[in-house]
């Protein structure tokens, strides 16, 4: 029995994501970070600390492999999607993935006219499908749940690293070390080893930038001259999209996308076998779900 295509699509994504990883590997062996000197004053004191300075920043197949793996993981959705409905409908059929409850009411408990064109296409996404591959999708959906922040659920990152990679906005940059370890010699002697702690960082991260060490945490607090800093680590690449300041590591990022799309196929696969039409009709769009 052939494989059917959203599983081969989730297969290409992993396949584009070994070759971010390949890519990136090379990237972190060439060692593009160092620890940077910066002097400053200190009331009327002269001196300096060592900072953490990424100065190579990732090539652009990072970006771009990565878009490709979020782009067919995105696509294995709407093949499963198009695999619901009948023969007539397949090309009109998509996975749609909501961030807003688009059946939300007014106290007068009449839909809002806000979410009027958001109805229409969510109705022309799945028309056709059965009720209870319906129910799959519509429990799925990111405002049902990850109500607090459904912008930070799995398939809302991955529709919006999707869209990014089409307008080419979506940007993996170098975001810090992880596992990061210091070591700091005074006249060719170590005195000092520092261990980045992870939790001492939202991130986890010691990000570009952060102070590794400064002269006052040396013993006799020694001249620059004097003193020469080695960092070691795994580098960590993130994603954000455009100029957003939101970002979030690339492995964990298509881990748990490819981990949720894997999920949602499953869980509508026999359905896909034998779509049946939807009860709801063209009046789908101004239906109240199950299960709200």
């Amino acid at each position: 029995m052939p494989v059917p295509s959203w599983w081969l699509k989730v297969e290409r994504a992993k396949l584009h994501f070994a070759e971010f990883e390949r890519a990136a590997r090379t990237y972190a062996d060439r060692h593009p970070y160092s620890a940077e000197c910066v002097r400053y004053r200190e009331g009327k004191r002269q001196t300096y600390r060592y900072v953490l300075r990424i100065g190579e920043s990732p090539p652009a197949i990072l970006a771009l492999a990565l878009g490709d793996a979020f782009h067919n993981l995105r696509c294995a959705l709407d093949h499963i999607a198009s695999a619901l409905v009948p023969g007539e409908r397949k090309s009109h059929a998509y996975f749609p993935i909501l961030t807003e409850d688009i059946w939300a009411v007014d106290p007068a408990g009449n839909l809002l006219a806000v979410h009027e064109d958001a109805r229409i296409r969510f109705e022309q996404a799945t028309r056709g499908m059965s009720a209870e591959a319906l129910a799959v999708i519509l429990e799925a959906q990111p405002y049902r749940r990850n109500p607090d922040q459904p912008t930070d659920h799995a398939l809302s990152r991955l529709n919006r690293f999707d869209n990014a990679d089409k307008h080419s906005r979506l940007i993996a940059f170098a975001h810090g070390l992880r596992q990061s370890v210091v070591n700091v010699f005074v006249r060719g002697v170590r005195v000092a080893t520092v261990l980045h702690d992870p939790r001492q960082t939202e991130s986890g991260v010691l990000e570009d930038g952060a102070e590794i060490v400064n002269q006052a945490m040396l013993p006799g607090r020694p001249p620059e001259s004097e003193v020469e800093v080695d960092v070691r680590g795994t580098i960590d690449i993130a994603l954000k999209v455009g100029l957003s300041g939101r970002h979030v590591p690339a492995v964990f990022a298509f881990g748990e996308c490819v981990a949720t799309v894997e999920d949602m196929l499953r869980s509508l696969a026999d359905y896909a076998e034998a779509p049946k039409t939807s009860p709801f009709g063209p009046a789908l769009a101004r239906f109240d779900p199950p299960g709200r």
